[in-house]
């Protein structure tokens, strides 16, 4: 089953460098630009982003509840109109990548719940052939199954050599009683076309 990239849950991790536009495999969130500025209760979130020509300013007053994320494009043949979606939880990191190496980056938007496990989550945009922004549409997993079994949290995602790999620590028992295992989960998804859309699909799962 399909779900917007809204549902994917993620916190950044390794695999992230700097690059200057030319495609190195990894994404990163290091040559953005902007601050994340605490107010009251929240932190705001306003950086920009810039790979191959095409560049995107996100930014977000960060809610607690009732919050949104605005993403304003520059460089696209077609359509740089600004994109303004209502967005659950608050975001905490941005990524550019191009995970496809067609040189059409796109961009992905890490979101964390504020209080109890912090799970998280994420959407993604691509810039389909630079032309106009397209949300991403993911491979939902089901929390009964194999690949989700022992989770609570703890997210962590990677963008690197074109896969995007979530990551979270692996719980034994039940309820007060389940502690850390120890072990690692790690889920790959590659970036392919759709019908209408851009697909992330799981293509892996393992643990160490």
């Amino acid at each position: 089953m399909l779900l917007t990239a809204a549902l994917l849950m993620m916190s950044g991790c390794g695999g992230r460098a700097a690059n200057s536009g030319a495609n190195t495999g990894t994404g990163t969130s290091a040559n953005a630009t902007g601050t994340n500025s605490v107010t009251g209760a929240s932190m705001a979130f306003d950086r920009s982003f810039e790979r191959d020509g095409i560049r995107f300013e996100v930014s977000s007053p960060n809610l607690l509840q009732g919050n949104s994320v605005t993403i304003k494009p520059e460089g696209l043949k077609d359509d740089n109109a600004e994109i303004k979606k209502n967005i659950r939880g608050q975001i905490y990191d941005a990524v550019i990548d191009d995970l496809n190496d067609d040189k059409a980056p796109e961009i992905y938007i890490m979101l964390r719940e504020p209080e109890g496990n912090r799970r998280a989550w994420a959407i993604g945009f691509a810039s389909d052939k630079n032309r106009s922004l397209k949300q991403i549409v993911v491979e939902d997993l089901d929390p009964a199954s194999k690949d989700m079994l022992g989770y609570n949290g703890e997210d962590e995602y990677a963008f690197k050599n074109g896969i995007m790999t979530r990551s979270f620590p692996i719980l034994e028992g039940i309820g007060a009683e389940a502690k850390k295992s120890g072990k690692t989960r790690y889920i790959e998804y590659k970036l392919v076309p759709g019908d209408k859309n851009w697909e992330l699909d799981k293509i892996k799962a393992d643990e160490r």
